[in-house]
């Protein structure tokens, strides 16, 4: 069900960078972000101290974005009305390379809580699945704008500008991913001493 719903919000992307449609592409990446982080903290913090509690996160968000893209996509009208057997088929056959990338991706951004649990039991699972909420979102952020950049550095080379005019939005990005960790940083740093028990004080280094 998650690697569905991980489907359905790399497609969603997808469409919002070929439409050009920025504003819905950042609201879309930071409801996922905050739907993620929020459920997974509540879970965690109110139900269950496990990796399950950071799972159910996931699949919130997923959720929630996938709901999103259906009524967009029934709006655009680029949903089918008729299903094409040999369409399909085509499309299965093409697509079946990026199905496998997204199952690798799937398994390896959520494999490191298995072995944790593994090896340290589920206590440590579940603190460690708060910290490791908080990283996650340098990782969304920035895979985002890469996301967003990739299409818009090669329009730019496709329309003849020079390296000088393309590194500006190199430059842009790392900057904008250097101040995305400080204030992360600073949030996390805060959401610890402030909001979270004291059990959850001691491992905070899993965040860094």
């Amino acid at each position: 069900v998650c690697l569905l719903l991980n489907f359905l919000f790399e497609a969603f992307i997808i469409l919002l960078r070929m439409h050009n449609n920025i504003r819905l592409f950042s609201a879309i990446s930071l409801l996922k972000i905050f739907t993620e982080i929020t459920v997974s903290i509540l879970l965690i913090y109110f139900v269950s101290r496990t990796w399950y509690s950071r799972a159910m996160g996931y699949l919130a968000a997923g959720a929630v974005v996938a709901i999103i893209f259906i009524i967009y996509t029934r709006k655009k009208g680029l949903l089918i009305k008729a299903l094409d057997t040999k369409v399909l088929t085509r499309e299965l056959t093409f697509g079946i390379s990026g199905l496998l990338l997204q199952t690798a991706v799937f398994f390896i951004g959520t494999s490191d809580k298995f072995f944790v649990m593994a090896y340290f039991g589920k206590d440590q699972a579940g603190l460690y699945a708060v910290a490791a909420t908080f990283a996650t979102i340098q990782y969304i952020v920035c895979t985002s704008l890469i996301q967003y950049l990739q299409p818009v550095i090669f329009k730019k080379y496709a329309a003849g500008e020079k390296w000088p005019h393309v590194k500006k939005l190199y430059g842009k990005y790392i900057l904008g991913m250097f101040a995305t960790a400080i204030m992360l940083s600073v949030f996390t740093i805060f959401v610890y001493q402030f909001l979270l028990k004291e059990s959850y004080k001691q491992h905070i280094h899993y965040f860094f």
